[in-house]
């Protein structure tokens, strides 16, 4: 590896232990030494080139073997580094359906730690799931976006950061594509950040065990973008972290059902009544407006954020950022008085019962 950086009673008692949620011990790593994300976030975005056998690509998608590469990251300022790396397929669906199946990119510690970097090794690696390029990358700019939104609403979230991404066939290098990308924070760096414990095996986790505060922005973060492809129950598209005070935290990932993203295989949840893609649906547990009042505020005072950081955002063109803003407009305007909101979040039988309660 080359690092270059240039600038009966058995088995009960074994029932037992497979209903406990299992916490997840953090690797040990020192808490001083910035990871390679922290590195690369210094940047709006990073150039790439990733080195793979072009032919272990079918291996990757229908096994969980994994492959050697390598990773280049070139930053702006004349920095690069250089990595050997393991890969890996990943998800479940987009694995199946995508031109080239989604990547967990597993590097050294060994090469991150002779870096002077942090011993946080796995990386989700998101790119273009369509043949067609500018479709492609449309919407893994779209899904980018929808996670930086969603980290101005609360440090307890996944980081990201933007890739222009070569990936390079190893036996050809005439085989390549140009395409947008992202890496995505691992689990153990976002539990050593925010000094939470990742909790695997969590299904079914009783609601007053989940963090109130945090499960009511994301619910709402979720009706604002249209996407119902989560659920905190069943941990579809959310992971878990447990605090010290013993309440679970929600933290969402993967977004490309949302309406905000627009990918042309998502289909509505009929399962939560949702007519289509765009319907917005709200999943969340609160039950009334009040209990969103604080969470709904929050959103008010992000408003702004959002549209500034999307209208700065220069890797979608222009129109297709004045079509997220009109989206998170219909949004906000859906919101704009308590009628409406109770409507909208709750259905009209709630506003009948609100108003029952009123006379």
């Amino acid at each position: 590896m080359n690092v270059q950086m240039k600038k009966p009673f058995a088995i009960f008692g074994l029932l037992v232990c497979l209903s406990l949620p299992h916490l997840h011990a953090l690797p040990q790593a020192d808490s001083l030494a910035p990871s390679l994300l922290d590195t690369l976030l210094q940047f709006d975005r990073v150039d790439a080139k990733l080195f793979l056998p072009f032919d272990s690509l079918e291996v990757l998608r229908f096994t969980d073997r994994a492959c050697k590469g390598k990773l280049e990251l070139h930053m702006r300022k004349g920095g690069k580094m250089e990595f050997e790396v393991r890969l890996k397929g990943r998800g479940r669906f987009r694995r199946r359906v995508c031109v080239m199946p989604p990547l967990e990119v597993d590097f050294s510690k060994k090469d991150l730690e002779g870096a002077g970097l942090a011993a946080f090794d796995k990386y989700k690696l998101v790119y273009g799931c369509l043949e067609d390029r500018l479709a492609a990358d449309r919407l893994v700019l779209r899904e980018y976006i929808a996670y930086k939104l969603y980290n101005m609403l609360t440090p307890y979230s996944f980081r990201v950061q933007l890739l222009r991404l070569t990936v390079q066939d190893a036996a050809d290098r005439k085989n390549k594509s140009k395409q947008w990308a992202f890496l995505i924070e691992s689990d153990d760096e976002l539990a050593q950040r925010l000094h939470v414990v990742e909790c695997k095996q969590c299904m079914g986790v009783p609601s007053e065990k989940i963090d109130p505060v945090h499960e009511k922005i994301m619910s709402l973060f979720q009706f604002m973008i249209c996407n119902t492809d989560w659920n905190i129950s069943m941990n579809r598209n959310v992971k878990l972290f447990e605090r010290k005070d013993g309440l679970m935290v929600p933290i969402p990932y993967d977004f490309d059902f949302s309406a905000l993203v627009g990918a042309p295989y998502a289909r509505p949840n009929s399962d939560v009544g949702q007519k289509s893609v765009t319907h917005r649906v709200f999943m969340g547990q609160a039950r009334s407006l009040e209990a969103l009042y604080s969470t709904m505020a929050l959103f008010r005072t992000r408003r702004s954020d959002f549209v500034a950081f999307i209208m700065d955002f220069k890797p979608l063109p222009r129109e297709e950022r004045i079509e997220l803003v009109q989206f998170l407009d219909s949004y906000y305007l859906s919101m704009a008085d308590p009628e409406n909101a109770q409507t909208n979040l709750f259905g009209k039988k709630a506003l009948e019962k609100e108003r029952e309660n009123e006379r």
